[in-house]
C-alpha cells in the first residue's frame, strides 16, 4: 500500500509504526 506523508510518497509497510498507527487513526476520523 502506497500512502502520502508529508508530501512524500511511501510504502505504508516501510513507515515506522507510530505513523501507520497516527495515518490509520486519521483515516478512521475521515470515515
Amino acid at each position: 500500500l502506497l500512502v502520502r506523508v508529508t508530501g512524500y510518497n511511501a510504502f505504508f509497510t516501510q513507515i515506522g509504526r507510530e505513523l501507520q498507527e497516527e495515518i490509520i487513526a486519521r483515516t478512521e476520523h475521515r470515515l
